[in-house]
């Protein structure tokens, strides 16, 4: 992950940030990190890493809800099962929208409803596949543990900064190892449908790891994305064909240890005048595939800042390239999201 701090632009008091982050970390600071922060998120990882080799066969469905001012607006299916090879199969469905993947370690074959996948859908990703989070943490700057204390009971907490205006904060029960919350601060930049804190509940030992049974998502104090697993078992064995990719799968990229990259070119977006003059500001999320030969393409607008923000940003992102994409000896295009944030000063 990296940052660019000031837009090449000649005009006196504007502060233009530009932050964005990819699938893989390239904020490679993880030797600076405090061993102690290290170890805690390593061990948390490797309790509840499910989709990792050596596991036994397992089966894990859920009920997925999004809630919005007290109501369920939407209501999903998730299944997840795997193999002690580190194969697994995984399925969301809502309405308007499905999605297949068969995957491995390095990569998945998936097919889906929609040619880009929406905000919510990635923080449904990002909390199920919590165990690649803490790894992908390691990576980034982390603080030392401190405590927290919450409904009496006493917490070991690390911050990591994820990326210029987004810092998560994770908490670990020190009795049983288990991650117990995330909490995400963006700095003044938030959204009204983006999740700022994640609690994991209902512990269950599958597959010879401790899973959640239940994941919480709210929004301050408003609950806005429940997962409910109603089946968390071990299998004795999955069928083969269980884990075949259908024949019109696409291939992505998928590192379950993140290694590091970097972007090689990433032309600052410029303020557009317009903008300028209306004092619009705002931080702009798009989707961005890259590609094997590290060029991106297929931008889609996940926040929007405004149009001339918006379109300031697919320009320049655009023209990015990066390193090329690989996961072990296998590449693939890769799916990410890139941030702009734009901010005015005085």
């Amino acid at each position: 992950m990296r940052r660019a701090n000031i837009c090449n632009m000649p005009i006196r008091k504007l502060l233009c940030i530009l932050v964005f982050h990819a699938f893989i970390n390239s904020l490679s600071v993880g030797a600076e990190n405090p061993a102690e922060s290290v170890e805690l998120l390593e061990r948390t990882f490797k309790s509840a890493d499910i989709r990792s080799s050596g596991t036994s066969s397992y089966r894990l469905s859920a009920k997925l809800q999004m809630w919005r001012e007290g109501k369920v607006l939407n209501e999903g299916k998730y299944l997840l099962f795997g193999d002690p090879s580190g194969k697994w199969r995984e399925e969301i469905v809502f309405s308007g929208y499905t999605r297949f993947r068969i995957g491995n370690e390095h990569n998945y074959w998936q097919v889906r409803s929609v040619d880009f996948e929406p905000l919510p859908i990635l923080e449904i990703d990002e909390f199920l596949d919590f165990p690649r989070t803490l790894k992908t943490a390691e990576k980034v700057s982390l603080s030392s543990p401190f405590k927290r204390k919450s409904s009496g009971i006493e917490y070991r907490c690390v911050d990591a900064q994820v990326e210029f205006s987004h810092k998560q904060t994770f908490c670990i029960d020190p009795q049983s190892g288990n991650l117990t919350s995330i909490s995400n601060d963006f700095k003044g930049f938030e959204t009204p449908d983006r999740v700022t804190y994640v609690q994991y509940s209902n512990f269950r030992k599958v597959a010879d790891r401790i899973f959640p049974g239940k994941i919480e998502g709210f929004r301050g104090k408003k609950l806005i994305l429940e997962i409910e697993f109603d089946e968390m078992k071990e299998l004795p064995q999955n069928s083969p064909e269980d884990f075949t990719p259908p024949q019109n799968a696409a291939r992505w990229l998928y590192c379950s240890v993140p290694a590091s990259s970097k972007v090689d070119l990433h032309p600052h977006p410029e303020y557009p005048k317009s903008a300028r003059d209306s004092r619009t500001q705002g931080m702009v999320t798009l989707y961005v595939v890259i590609d094997e030969n590290g060029k991106t393409s297929s931008p889609h607008v996940l926040q929007s800042a405004g149009n001339a923000l918006d379109e300031a940003t697919i320009q320049a992102v655009s023209q990015w390239r990066y390193n090329q994409p690989i996961c072990g000896d296998v590449k693939a295009p890769v799916e990410t999201t890139v941030s702009a944030l734009f901010t005015l000063m005085q």
